[in-house]
């Protein structure tokens, strides 16, 4: 089942917003950007797991700040469907999580199953077959999309 862009959800990793905001677009230099973006999280567009925010940080600077004044729009509710893919993810990826707590990769990937929505994460497929799973891997093991940032940026519309 294909979505149409104009209605596709993206549920947004960690790793988007720091690249965003901190790597390639900060928003002094690209103000627009952040416009719209705070358009696409009003209408529902874009969304991320509350373990992204705290992922982020305090909320107090920088892209934890930013994301965190997107709330509660871009925050999708946590419900028992979402703690059950949450938990089968963990149990077959076990690596997924590289700490003893609980991290937001099963969680953005659960919204997404959960759904029917589209992953954005800028983490990259492992060429390694050893190496620790990361969410491109995992999606694609679940039959989930998994787009990066540059791909939700074009499928939104965006323009700078």
């Amino acid at each position: 089942m294909s979505a149409s862009f104009e209605t596709t959800v993206y549920i947004v990793d960690t790793s988007v917003w720091i690249r965003l905001y901190e790597e390639c677009y900060p928003p002094e230099v690209f103000p627009s950007l952040y416009t719209q973006l705070q358009e696409c999280a009003r209408q529902g567009r874009i969304m991320s797991p509350r373990q992204v925010l705290v992922e982020l940080g305090d909320g107090r600077h920088g892209v934890s700040a930013w994301v965190r004044a997107l709330q509660p729009s871009i925050v999708p509710k946590e419900t028992s469907v979402i703690a059950k893919h949450v938990g089968s993810i963990c149990s077959e990826f076990p690596a997924l999580i590289k700490g003893t707590s609980m991290e937001a990769d099963p969680f953005v990937i659960a919204h997404a199953i959960s759904s029917g929505r589209v992953v954005v994460t800028e983490e990259r497929r492992s060429i390694h077959p050893n190496s620790r799973p990361r969410i491109p891997a995992v999606c694609d093991a679940r039959g989930v999309m998994c787009i990066d940032t540059l791909e939700m940026l074009r499928r939104l519309g965006v323009k700078l």
